[in-house]
C-alpha cells in the first residue's frame, strides 16, 4: 500500500479482507521512493497506491516498476477524478482507477479482479508461466512494459524540453524520471 496519507494506508490494513482473497500486506510505504525500495526487497503482487504523493508519484512509480514487475496488479486510489490521470493510468495497464474515498464494495472489488487476474496468468511474482500459456497473456505484458517505458521516455523528454537552457547531463535527467542511465 502506498499512500502519503496515513488514515488511509492504515484503514486499508484494518478494513480490507485481505484473508478471504489469500493476500496479506507485506509493506506499505508513504511516497514513490520508499515504495520502490520496498517492492524489491519485498516483491508484492498487488499495489494499491495513490497518483499525488512528495516525491515519486504514482504514475511515475508505475512506470520505474513494470520492467521489475510486469505481472503486478495494480489499483489507484487518487482523490482526483481527472481523465487524463485515469487515461495514463490505463496506459500502464492499472487493473483499477478509484477516486477518494472509495466504497469498501469497490475496494473489495478491486482485490478480488486483481487476484483473479493473478491466478489466470498462473499466479504469483517470479513464477514461471506454464507451457502452452496463450500468446495474449505475453502480448498483454509486453504492451504493458512498452507503455511504461513511453511514460518515462515522455516525461524524460518533457524534463529536457524545460531545461534544455541548462547544463543537462544524463544523471540528472534519469533522477528526474526515476531509472538508471
Amino acid at each position: 500500500i502506498v499512500d502519503d496519507e496515513d488514515i488511509i494506508v492504515n484503514g486499508l490494513r484494518q478494513v480490507m479482507p485481505w484473508e478471504k482473497y489469500g493476500c496479506q500486506v507485506v509493506a506499505a510505504a508513504s511516497d514513490g521512493l520508499e515504495a520502490q525500495r520496498v517492492m524489491r526487497a519485498q516483491r508484492p503482487d498487488i499495489l494499491f497506491t495513490d497518483i499525488r504523493m512528495p516525491g515519486l508519484d504514482g504514475l511515475a512509480l508505475i512506470a520505474a516498476i513494470r520492467s521489475e514487475f510486469p505481472g503486478m496488479q495494480v489499483t489507484i486510489l487518487s482523490g482526483y477524478p481527472d481523465f487524463e490521470y485515469a487515461q495514463r493510468a490505463i496506459g500502464l495497464g492499472v487493473a483499477r482507477y478509484l477516486v477518494k474515498p472509495s466504497k469498501m464494495a469497490d475496494l473489495e472489488e478491486a482485490l478480488a479482479d486483481m487476484v483473479r487476474r493473478l491466478d489466470a496468468a498462473g499466479g504469483a511474482q517470479g513464477e514461471e508461466e506454464a507451457p502452452g500459456a496463450p500468446d495474449s497473456e505475453a502480448e498483454a505484458a509486453v504492451a504493458e512494459a512498452e507503455n511504461a517505458q513511453n511514460f518515462i521516455i515522455k516525461n524524460a523528454v518533457k524534463y529536457i524540453e524545460e531545461h534544455y537552457a541548462d547544463k543537462l547531463t544524463l544523471p540528472d535527467a534519469a533522477d528526474q524520471v526515476y531509472v538508471s542511465q
